[in-house]
């Protein structure tokens, strides 16, 4: 009677038998447009976010959205990516230094012209956030910045040891 339970847990269609998805790659047969993907991370609504060379995509399980130059990110090489606590999406580039885009997702936002010029401008390569709800973020001089909840302003972060080179 053993092997006839076997064989009829096996057989197609027993709901008992719970399925367990195998992963997979996915590539540009996919929609993946990048193939250098450097940074990802999950939001809180579930999608997945990739930085890469080409510009900032969008996982929803199913397909992939792009954003470019096109739809105003101000420089497709995305060095680094984090979601912060308050699901903002904050993107290191290659020139253009550190940008946002607001959890309503609807454009993205360049630093203010009273931030740090090499947080404005240049290779931005970390940025990450604390459970306090600051952001942190290593400027293109190789500093390290940090922007508090309560105050609205990038202020530089002294340590003893210089340059920064990782979070």
């Amino acid at each position: 009677w053993l092997l006839a339970t076997l064989l009829a847990w096996s057989l197609p269609g027993n709901s008992s038998v719970v399925q367990i998805p195998s992963p997979r790659q996915l590539g540009m047969g996919d929609g993946l447009y990048d193939p250098q993907v450097r940074a990802m991370a999950e939001d809180t609504t579930g999608y997945l976010w990739l930085a890469g060379s080409e510009g900032l995509m969008r996982f929803d399980g199913q397909r992939y959205r792009q954003w470019r130059r096109e739809e105003g990110l101000p420089d497709v090489d995305l060095r680094a990516l984090h979601i912060d606590a308050r699901d903002r999406l904050w993107l290191g580039t290659a020139s253009e230094g550190l940008v946002m885009m607001g959890p309503d997702r609807s454009g993205f936002q360049r630093l203010a012209a009273s931030a740090p010029a090499a947080l404005r401008h240049g290779l931005l390569r970390q940025v990450t956030s604390s459970g306090d709800g600051r952001v942190w973020a290593i400027g293109s001089d190789h500093q390290l910045y940090v922007l508090s909840p309560r105050d609205p302003e990038w202020r530089r972060h002294s340590l003893p040891v210089a340059p920064v080179t990782a979070l």
